[in-house]
């Protein structure tokens, strides 16, 4: 439902805009589909951390991994009701692990070396139903992806060894860029590198 009610707001930016070029406008309808899918699922996942008194550490995990997300991008499921019972166990993984399992300061740096090497190598990993085509977009998604994964890790540096924000950005960053990488989709049964599939 999503992706037509995109590509119907896609359409109508079209003709209303005729001067905007074939990228700008899946740029546009990528940024929107992402919203319109995640939406729903943040506030579930959000109403579940504040039933389990813990929505501050949950949203400061939605934040940190969604934010990285929406420019790395990585595996999706394709069942809407599986993926939004894995997106929930993820997310209150990264939580009740950054209030209850403290990272020292070395290994957090090493989680960073790590995701920046990943990222730099594999993001932006898109998916089946959406492919990321143009190349200059695929880029600047990964540009994208190191610039707040560098920001993160400044975050991080400047707080205490073991406070729970760098912990939980920690865990958000290595876990979103595992997902990014060919491992996971091989191992989910997904596609990988589907925009090779509409290269000519």
């Amino acid at each position: 439902m999503a992706k037509r009610f995109t590509a119907a707001i896609v359409r109508y930016i079209s003709a209303q805009c005729p001067d905007k070029s074939k990228e700008e406008l899946e740029i546009i309808g990528y940024g929107l589909e992402g919203v319109l899918t995640t939406v729903p699922k943040i506030a579930f996942i959000i109403t579940v951390g504040y039933f389990l008194n813990i929505l501050q550490p949950l949203l400061c995990a939605v934040l940190s991994f969604g934010i990285l997300r929406t420019f790395a991008s990585g595996v999706h499921l394709n069942n809407g009701w599986v993926c939004l019972i894995f997106s929930s166990i993820v997310f209150l993984f990264i939580a009740y692990a950054g209030v209850y399992i403290p990272l020292p300061m070395l290994l957090k740096i090493f989680m960073f070396l790590v995701s920046f090497i990943l990222l730099t190598l594999y993001a932006p990993a898109d998916t089946e139903e959406r492919p990321l085509v143009v190349p200059r977009i695929r880029q600047e998604l990964k540009v994208s992806s190191l610039i707040f994964t560098g920001l993160m890790f400044i975050i991080m540096l400047l707080l205490p060894s073991g406070h729970v924000i760098g912990n939980i950005i920690t865990y958000s960053v290595i876990i979103e860029s595992v997902m990014t990488t060919p491992a996971i989709y091989f191992i989910l049964n997904r596609r990988y590198r589907n925009y090779e599939y509409y290269e000519t």
